[in-house]
């Protein structure tokens, strides 16, 4: 498996630092206008004050008349100041609220046609054991997973050979671009979403697989000379010393198998790995189970839900 490093955040940074600055700018700013406009307006009520008692004595109906103007004026000038202090008020709050929002992520700044089409992937681990681990997580079964299980009839043979004969018919090939992306089940399972590339039919395959209450696991193996890994689900047909061929029979009815061959005449033979734990049937290869065609390299982890 190759994956790439995590990409830089550095614009998610900014972005942080400068949704967390700005309120503080601006509440520095509305402060100081504030302080200045009240300094402003008490020089100005002093001066008027000063004015009427400096001034020579005036006839008391005139006298009577600048009172009533003079207390008019500092009236208004309150109420202004009042307004203005409300208003900067108001202001230092909402940009307060915009400044506690969370910065957007990378995912989310990119445009819409950038982003990844599985709304629930995320990124793969770089290292073997943390992408295993994220893998085996992804895969465990829900309650959509479940409901998806139930729509389907017969016994666990044939409810498994449906599923991966459903799987196959709806998956949409789509390989990953950028670096390695995980997708958990239960959002494969959700209407047109089982898309992705082989890890994602794997971990839908063996999420089924467990549901039903099927052994099985997950190979992971390396590329051939520096090509594409691989991922495939293989399900527990058998144990050691027993027959497989039974349950192959109700699998192949349900794939409209008979006597070797499917309905499109291809031979009907099935890719088994004969374990010491048992016979496992690989699901792989098309409409019905065959050998993956490309060469592969060594296997780098088992996902196994038996143990």
């Amino acid at each position: 498996m190759k994956n790439e490093a995590h990409p830089n955040e550095k614009a998610g940074i900014e972005e942080i630092t400068k949704h967390h600055l700005m309120p503080v700018t601006v509440r520095k700013v509305a402060l100081s206008i504030s302080s200045l406009l009240a300094k402003g307006l008490t020089a100005c009520i002093c001066r008027h004050r000063a004015g009427r008692s400096a001034g020579e004595p005036a006839p008391k109906a005139v006298a009577d008349n600048h009172a009533r103007q003079g207390w008019r004026a500092d009236l208004l000038h309150l109420v202004a100041l009042a307004g203005a202090l409300a208003g900067f008020v108001l202001v230092g709050r909402d940009v307060a609220a915009i400044g506690m929002r969370p910065a957007a992520s990378a995912a989310d700044r990119a445009p819409a046609a950038s982003r990844p089409a599985n709304g629930g992937s995320f990124p793969a681990p770089v290292d073997v054991k943390g992408w295993t681990e994220a893998l085996a997580a992804c895969a465990r079964p829900g309650p959509r997973v479940r409901e998806f299980v139930k729509s389907f009839p017969g016994g666990p043979a044939e409810k498994m050979a449906a599923i991966y004969a459903e799987v196959v018919r709806a998956w949409k090939y789509e390989p990953d671009s950028g670096r390695d992306r995980f997708t958990p089940a239960e959002v494969l399972v959700q209407p047109g979403m089982m898309r992705g590339d082989c890890k994602h039919v794997a971990t839908l395959l063996y999420s089924c697989a467990v549901e039903i209450g099927i052994t099985a696991r997950m190979v992971v193996t390396g590329g051939h000379d520096g090509g594409a890994g691989h991922v495939r689900t293989e399900i527990l047909l058998c144990r050691p010393r027993e027959d497989p061929a039974a349950t192959l029979e109700a699998m192949s009815t349900v794939w409209n198998v008979t006597k070797g061959r499917d309905t499109a005449g291809q031979p009907g033979e099935y890719p088994l790995n004969w374990t010491a734990d048992g016979v496992f049937l690989i699901l792989d290869g098309g409409s019905t189970p065959s050998k993956y065609q490309q060469q592969l390299g060594s296997v780098e982890a088992i996902i196994s839900s038996g143990r």
